[in-house]
């Protein structure tokens, strides 16, 4: 969301790191507009009557701006919600998209910030890859990538905000060239995105923090309800778009192969 870092590590030139710079901050100005109302109102809902999912997502509550034209920053990241309309169960995922050219850098891994902890990783989710517009230098690569996160972690990192110096969170995304990017999303957005979510919830006559267990069957039978819960998860990004059927088809097997 906020001001981005490249560092490229090459195996050859390693030693260069520290000559990547950050990208623009957003003024003092700027961020005293990014409130919790702010993200609220700036959600964007994506819904319809045959969908059985609605998201939410703050793409447009903030992105970076560069130059003395103040063009949008060719990488992004910001929050979704899918929120099962017939159960109110909520999945969050941090979604972020960035554009460049030469060779396909392969985003795969993210480590994050856990408030009083260390930090996480996790294998990201490839969403889309794409050729955008090619020239005489080459063609513009697009990777679409992102990686679940629970809401009580959401909340944890939005309430330290309040209490200690974590004003934004921060994570880092690494790709298979040894590319690397850091972003951050403030406490601001979160707080905004879960009021939005609420706010869709209360409308529609959802019960908040609802979670519905796939009912049994001789696949799940021996499982855990934990098990049937994480399942349950998986289910709804499938169905959701957010993971393919063969990433499906792997948890699925994981989970009841425990």
């Amino acid at each position: 969301m906020h001001f981005n870092r490249w560092i490229i590590l090459p195996p050859l030139i390693a030693g260069f790191a520290s000559a990547n710079a950050y990208g623009e901050p957003p003024s003092p100005k700027e961020e005293a507009q990014l409130t919790i109302v702010h993200f609220k109102t700036t959600a964007a809902l994506n819904d319809s009557p045959l969908d059985e999912f609605a998201r939410i997502s703050t793409e447009y509550g903030y992105h970076e701006k560069r130059g003395l034209l103040k063009i949008n920053a060719p990488e992004d990241s910001f929050l979704r919600a899918f929120i099962n309309k017939k159960t109110g169960a909520v999945t969050y995922q941090v979604y972020a998209t960035i554009s460049y050219g030469g060779e396909w850098r392969h985003f795969n891994y993210v480590h994050y910030e856990v408030p009083n902890s260390s930090p996480a990783s996790a294998e990201l989710t490839k969403i889309d890859e794409q050729v955008g517009g090619c020239s005489q230098y080459g063609c513009t690569l697009e990777e679409d990538f992102g990686f679940d996160v629970s809401e009580d972690l959401l909340r944890l990192i939005a309430k330290s905000a309040g209490q200690t110096p974590l004003k934004y969170w921060t994570f880092r995304f690494d790709a298979h060239d040894g590319s690397q990017w850091n972003d951050q999303i403030s406490a601001n957005e979160i707080e905004g995105l879960f009021e939005a979510v609420a706010d869709y919830k209360n409308q529609n006559g959802l019960e908040n923090n609802a979670l519905q267990t796939p009912p049994v069957t001789a696949e799940n039978r021996s499982s855990s309800p934990g098990d049937a819960d994480e399942l349950r998860k998986w289910a709804d990004l499938f169905a959701a778009g957010v993971i393919s059927k063969d990433q499906f088809e792997k948890k699925k097997t994981e989970i009841l192969s425990r």
